[in-house]
């Protein structure tokens, strides 16, 4: 049995203005395969009891002008080293473990990183059943999947959290996740 958990953040708009300049967002809704500012995925395998990861960040543009083309752009991709699975427990049912992610915009300094961190128990039952609770920063969207061996890994939504401002991405992380199970 095997199950991945997608842990992942965008920005809604298509572009949009800040801080004196035009920024590519990621133009989407919540989607499984859509764009993304931060994806981590955690593959935990029950059969040779292993979880690994994959730390991935998307491109960040920004242009003086609206809707200029891409060649046009400054473009910086931020460092996924901040992102971590830690804390990895095996007990004879399930197995839990406490994932942490933070990344900068490459192109601005002084940018306040995105922050979450999950606790996370995946049951070895016939459902796979997840169970997470956390918190992240208000902004920019946040949506946890799940795609469990039982269904041939049809993603699954456990969690979804609509941006409210980019302003909202600094200082601590302010949205509570409660418990979750799915």
């Amino acid at each position: 049995m095997a199950v991945l958990i997608r842990f992942q953040t965008f920005i809604k708009e298509k572009q949009f203005r800040f801080l004196g300049a035009w920024w590519e967002g990621d133009g989407r809704e919540f989607e499984f395969n859509g764009g993304y500012r931060t994806r981590h995925d955690v593959l935990i395998d029950f059969v040779g009891q292993t979880v690994r990861q994959k730390r991935l960040t998307g491109l960040t543009c920004k242009s003086d002008e609206a809707d200029v083309p891409v060649e046009e752009k400054t473009c910086g991709q931020a460092n996924a080293d901040e992102m971590s699975v830690q804390h990895v427990l095996w007990h004879p049912d399930h197995v839990q473990f406490h994932v942490r992610g933070s990344a900068k915009n490459p192109l601005v300094g002084t940018a306040f990183p995105l922050d979450y961190e999950f606790d996370v128990v995946v049951r070895n039952d016939e459902y796979n059943m997840v169970t997470l609770s956390g918190r992240h920063d208000g902004a920019p969207c946040y949506e946890v999947y799940k795609c469990a061996s039982f269904n041939n890994f049809v993603p699954l939504p456990l969690y979804r959290w609509n941006s409210q401002s980019l302003l909202r991405l600094g200082g601590i992380m302010e949205i509570r996740v409660p418990s979750i199970t799915g």
